[in-house]
């Protein structure tokens, strides 16, 4: 069996590393201005309680899918050798074996699941047709793998960005002609047909069928163990459109994922780092030294991107309801404030930490924790949502953040010596600056919003002429690493330079 043809750079594991992430981090940045602007528009246009139907439809979707991938991709990811055609072509055809079932059982199933959830009638069609896009999904893992293998995050950064305008155009356009919650369902099936047409434009494998046991049975005893802990991981957020839909209704799922949303606003550029982390890492397993500069880093890098735009959500949040969601969405303010307070301890340190565990092979530490996030959310979840409503989910995620938080770093370093809390601490000192700048800014300009965009600029300019002070030995490197040539030299000298030599 030969192994698949690549085109295996030459470059150091860090360099394509840094070019990957960087790739990633600027079509993120345009998947978030247009994701962004693409929300906005649909919060002003959709009530609460249709954002809350689609989220209870989209959640029941995912759920199925979790069965349709039992983990074989992540198996090709993680191992050393370069996959065969003979691997690749099993998880093709097992991906699809398992979609074509599942979809099948979802359409039998959709009706029941709509009454069992108390949606109308005419949205049981609404759930089979986001049901159908999911065997559409699932023909994209094998060309997706390789590109992660090969660390060729610019191919997949197009995808994505594709993928997004994509969505939130037909999202939108839908909307204003008066879909509805429909208009989420022709975004998703066009996002889906779209995005698996670029995807095999960008990849070299041609797909083909067949099965290998010897295979299959190699590969899932990685995989089923990587794929557990996805699952598990879904079933611990499930909490918001399940328990709080029976308790509380679709306008309290709507509030509770608005929120989620506008927090996590960070996460849709740092997720380009984090994406990279796993195959990178993997790379690296057999340097022990290298990993754990690789890791370090990664948290650096992470807390350098992320913390800046979570100070500045939770400090800019009210000005944002009041200009740009109207105050209809005033009563998901509480738990936009305490979503953010959570990703500094979960996606941040958990992302990384997890990617590690899946990198050196050891994936049962990751089901562990998830496991134990499981019991935590479930547990603290439903008496936190009787008591005080759907803010207590947002409650629930502070608590189990920071209580697991000294575990999971006490297993991270029986693998590798990091010391991860030294990584964020200046990039927290900047964040922390720049969020009382944008606080100073809204209360002394008059209240407009012209001074709610200035407040965002100012901000950011004093928290990238921090960061270079703090950050600038690191920067440096990562700049020669992921610019053009043409580009170094004037960033050198009108930005990095200077301050770090002031």
């Amino acid at each position: 069996m030969d192994a698949v043809a690549h085109d295996a750079t030459a470059e150091p594991l860090q360099t394509r590393a840094a070019r990957g992430a960087a790739a990633l981090l600027v079509r993120s940045g345009a998947i978030k201005l247009v994701s962004a602007a693409g929300g906005v528009v649909l919060a002003r246009l959709l009530a609460p309680a249709q954002f809350g139907v689609y989220v209870v439809a989209a959640f029941c979707v995912a759920f199925l899918a979790m069965f349709a991938d039992v983990g074989l991709g992540g198996a090709l990811i993680q191992q050393r050798e370069a996959p065969t055609r003979r691997e690749l072509s099993t998880v093709f055809t097992v991906q699809m074996i398992l979609a074509g079932v599942l979809v099948a059982v979802g359409l039998v199933v959709a009706a029941p699941v709509a009454s069992a959830y108390h949606l109308p009638a005419a949205d049981v069609w609404l759930l089979r047709a986001l049901i159908a896009t999911l065997f559409i999904s699932s023909l994209r893992t094998v060309p997706a793998v390789l590109l992660e293998r090969e660390l060729r995050y610019g191919r997949l950064g197009t995808v994505e960005t594709v993928e997004a305008l994509v969505f939130q155009v037909t999202a939108v356009g839908a909307a204003l002609a008066g879909a509805g919650v429909w208009a989420f369902v022709l975004a998703t099936a066009l996002r889906a047909v779209v995005g698996l047409a670029v995807i095999y434009r960008l990849s070299p494998w041609r797909p083909s069928l067949g099965i290998d046991r010897a295979v299959a049975r190699r590969l899932a005893s990685f995989g089923l163990a990587y794929q557990a802990n996805g699952v598990l991981s879904f079933v611990k957020d499930a909490m918001t459109p399940t328990i709080v839909a029976v308790v509380a209704g679709a306008a309290a799922v709507g509030y509770v994922n608005w929120a989620y949303a506008l927090a996590t606003l960070p996460l849709l550029v740092t997720t380009s780092l984090w994406q990279v982390t796993f195959p990178a890492f993997a790379r690296a397993a057999h340097d022990p030294a290298l990993l754990t500069h690789m890791i370090e880093r990664a948290i650096r890098l992470g807390a350098i991107v992320m913390l800046p735009l979570s100070f500045s959500v939770m400090a800019l949040a009210p000005e944002a309801i009041h200009y740009v969601f109207t105050s209809k969405w005033d009563p998901g303010l509480l738990s936009v404030y305490l979503f953010s307070i959570s990703l500094w301890a979960g996606p941040l340190l958990g992302s990384t930490f997890f990617s590690l565990f899946y990198a050196v092979g050891k994936p049962r530490y990751g089901l562990w924790f998830t496991i134990l996030y499981g019991v935590l959310d479930w547990g603290l979840g439903v008496p936190l949502l009787l008591w005080l409503g759907f803010n207590g989910i947002a409650v629930r995620t502070v608590i189990v953040a920071y209580v697991t938080l000294p575990l999971l770093l006490r297993v991270a370093r029986s693998i590798v010596p990091i010391r991860p809390l030294r990584q964020v601490i200046r990039p927290a000192l900047a964040a922390a600056l720049a969020a009382l700048v944008e606080l100073g800014a809204v209360h002394v300009l008059p209240r407009s919003p012209v001074a709610f965009v200035a407040a965002m600029v100012i901000g950011a300019v004093v928290y990238i002429a921090a960061i270079c002070k703090l950050e600038g030995e690191l920067l440096r490197p990562v700049a020669r690493a992921v610019l053009p040539a043409r580009f170094q030299a004037p960033l050198r000298r009108y930005l990095l330079d200077p301050v770090v030599a002031a």
